[in-house]
């Protein structure tokens, strides 16, 4: 801080320590922004593709092309790695100035583990859809209207066949 009224700026009691760190920005200026811009373009991307699943995820399961919804995740999750990585190489960049990260370090942890946790669920997610054999599943539907414990009175069921992300029979 600049400090109050008549008192000198905090910056000038260790004024080698404050030029070094502008240096180190000005000499890592591009970088940063790289490392950035990087980190918000697969951002984008991941939540584009994410977005385009959440509302398409019913016509490439049913009548979608074999594959095309394996393909999308993948694609999810190669954004992913290089979301992380870009992100990482930030971190790096920026760890010797904490003026710039500030308290960014728990908050980069903390997307670091989210993003381990999802990286790990598409992992198991693609390998479900990428089955060459059909893999069976059970759907139970319940009547909100019969309460039980579950929920409702399990009354209708499904038996669905699902091959490389697409239901081939009901």
């Amino acid at each position: 801080p600049l400090g109050g009224e008549g008192e000198q700026p905090s910056f000038l009691a260790n004024p080698a320590s404050f030029f070094q760190r502008v240096q180190f920005l000005f000499a890592n200026a591009g970088n940063l922004y790289y490392a950035f811009r990087d980190a918000s373009s697969h951002l984008l991307s991941f939540l584009t593709e994410l977005e385009t699943l959440k509302l398409e995820w019913p016509t490439l399961l049913f009548s979608g092309a074999e594959g095309e919804l394996e393909a999308r995740v993948k694609r999810m999750e190669e954004n992913l790695a290089a979301l992380s990585a870009a992100g990482n190489e930030f971190a790096e960049l920026t760890a010797n100035v904490p003026e710039f990260a500030g308290g960014a370090f728990e908050a980069r942890l903390a997307a670091q583990v989210e993003l381990g946790r999802i990286a790990q669920f598409l992992s198991a997610l693609r390998g479900w859809l990428g089955a060459e054999e059909e893999r069976r599943f059970v759907l139970l539907f319940n009547n909100p209207s019969e309460l039980r414990p579950g929920g409702g009175f399990l009354g209708s069921y499904a038996d669905v066949g699902l091959k490389r992300g697409k239901v081939v029979r009901v």
